[in-house]
C-alpha cells in the first residue's frame, strides 16, 4: 500500500485498536477481548443513560436534568450505530484497498505532484488539529465537573456533580462513592468519545478526501491528456490515435473505479450520516438551551458553550467532505470538456462525452438516501436546532412563570 496514502489515515487506525478494531490486520485473540470489552462497557454505558430516563422521579431529576441527558443519550445512539457500522470491517478493508489500487505509487509530474502533497499536508493538518481540540473539549467538559464539584462547596455542602447523566442502583452519600461512579463514567465516556466518536466521523471524513484526491488528479490528467489532431492532409495517425484512446480509456475506467467507491462508501457509513441529519439538530438545540438557561459558575457555561461548538464543528466534519466530493465530481466533467476533444476522432469523443454524461450526477454522501451531507445540509440543521431551541425556551419560559 502507498505510504502517502497509510499516512492520511495512520492515526485513525492507530485509535481504532485501542478498541479492537484492526481494519488491515489480521484477527486476533486480544483485539476480539478488547473489543468485546469496549462493546460491553459501550451497552453499560448506554443503559445507564436509558434507565435515568425510567428512573427519573424516583431519584428526583428536574427538567433541567432531563434536558443535560437528552443530547448526551442521543450521542449514545450515535455511539451504538457507529460501533455496528464499524463492524464491516471487510468492507471498509475494502474500500481501502480500492482506494490503493487507484493512489500513485510514484508521481514524477511535478505540477501533478504539487498537487497531491498540498491535498495530503491540509487533510493531516485538519485531522490532527481536530483531534488536539477535541481531546481538550472532553478534558474540560467531562473531568473539569470533578474539580468543581470537590472545590467548590455551599455552607459546607458539597453538591455532586457529574459529566453525564446515569442511573445508579446505590444512593451515592459519600466523596468515595461519588468518586468511583464519576470514575467510571468519565473514564468510559472518554474513551468512547476519543476512540469511537470522533474517529469514526474522521475516518470517513478521509477517506471521502482520499477519493478527492483521486478525482483532483483525474482532472489533471484530463485536462493535459495528449489529443492526436489530423495532419496537413486532414487524416488522423492511426497508431497515435490508438494511443490517444486507450489513455483515455483508462482515465474513463479510472473515474468508473471511483463513483462506485464513493457508492460503497455510502452503503458502508450511510446509517452513520443519517444519525448525523435527523439527531444533531435536536443535540445541538438542548446543548443551546443549556447554555443559555445555565445557572452557576462560569464552568458550567463554558461547558456548555464547548458542548455546543464541538457538536457543531462535527456536523461540519462531515458537510466538509461531502461538499468537497461533489464540487470534485463536477469538475471531471469540465475537466473532460478542457481535454481539446475536437481535435479528436470520433471514439476518442464519444468517451469523453459518456465521462461528461456521468459527471452531471456528482458522487456525494448520503444520508440513507433521503439527504445529501453538504453545505446547505449543514445550514438546515443550524437552522432547524435554532428553531427548536426558540420554541424549547418559550416553554420553559411560560413554565418558570
Amino acid at each position: 500500500m502507498p505510504p502517502t496514502l497509510i499516512s492520511t489515515f495512520s492515526l485513525h487506525l492507530k485509535i481504532f485498536k485501542i478498541i479492537g478494531l484492526d481494519f488491515l490486520g489480521d484477527p486476533s485473540v486480544a483485539n476480539h477481548c478488547r473489543h468485546v470489552s469496549f462493546v460491553s462497557m459501550l451497552l453499560l454505558f448506554f443503559t445507564g443513560q436509558l434507565l435515568f430516563f425510567f428512573k427519573s422521579d424516583e431519584i428526583g431529576a428536574d427538567f433541567m436534568d432531563i434536558a443535560n441527558a437528552i443530547p448526551l443519550f442521543m450521542m449514545a445512539v450515535q455511539d451504538l450505530v457507529k460501533i455496528v457500522a464499524l463492524s464491516k470491517m471487510q468492507r471498509i478493508k475494502g474500500i481501502i484497498m480500492e482506494v490503493a489500487e487507484l493512489w500513485p505509487n510514484e508521481i514524477n509530474n511535478e505540477e501533478k505532484k504539487s498537487i497531491m502533497n498540498s491535498w495530503i499536508w491540509n487533510l493531516k493538518m485538519f485531522n490532527d488539529c481536530v483531534y488536539k481540540f477535541v481531546a481538550f473539549a472532553v478534558f474540560v467538559f467531562v473531568w473539569g465537573t470533578f474539580f468543581v464539584t470537590v472545590f467548590t462547596t455551599s455552607d459546607g455542602v458539597i453538591t455532586y456533580l457529574y459529566s453525564f447523566q446515569l442511573y445508579y442502583p446505590f444512593k451515592i452519600d459519600s466523596m468515595w462513592k461519588y468518586s468511583a461512579a464519576f470514575l467510571f463514567q468519565s473514564v468510559t465516556g472518554t474513551i468512547i468519545h476519543l476512540c469511537l466518536y470522533q474517529p469514526c466521523d474522521l475516518l470517513l471524513f478521509t477517506l471521502t478526501v482520499d477519493i478527492c484526491i483521486l478525482m483532483r488528479l483525474l482532472q489533471y490528467d484530463l485536462e493535459n491528456i495528449r489529443v492526436v489532431g489530423k495532419d496537413r492532409n486532414g487524416v488522423f495517425d492511426p497508431a497515435e490515435a490508438e494511443k490517444s484512446y486507450r489513455a483515455v480509456i483508462e482515465l474513463a475506467r479510472t473515474h468508473q473505479k471511483l463513483v462506485k467507491i464513493s457508492e460503497n462508501l455510502n452503503e458502508v457509513f450511510g446509517t452513520i450520516i443519517f444519525t448525523v441529519v435527523s439527531l444533531s439538530a435536536v443535540i445541538l438545540c438542548f446543548f443551546g438551551f443549556l447554555l443559555i438557561t445555565v445557572g452557576g459558575t462560569q464552568y458550567q457555561m463554558l461547558r456548555s458553550f464547548l458542548a455546543v461548538f464541538v457538536k457543531m464543528f462535527i456536523v461540519f466534519c462531515l458537510a466538509l467532505p461531502g461538499q468537497i466530493l461533489s464540487d470534485a465530481s463536477c469538475g471531471v466533467a469540465d475537466a473532460a470538456y478542457k481535454s481539446l476533444w475536437y481535435e479528436s476522432d470520433l471514439k476518442f469523443r464519444k468517451i469523453i462525452f459518456i465521462m461528461i454524461a456521468r459527471s452531471q450526477k456528482p458522487c456525494f454522501l448520503s444520508a440513507l438516501g433521503y439527504s445529501q451531507m453538504n453545505f446547505n445540509t449543514f445550514c438546515k440543521i443550524c437552522s432547524s436546532s435554532w428553531s427548536y431551541l426558540s420554541l424549547l425556551n418559550q416553554m420553559y419560559q411560560d413554565t418558570e412563570r
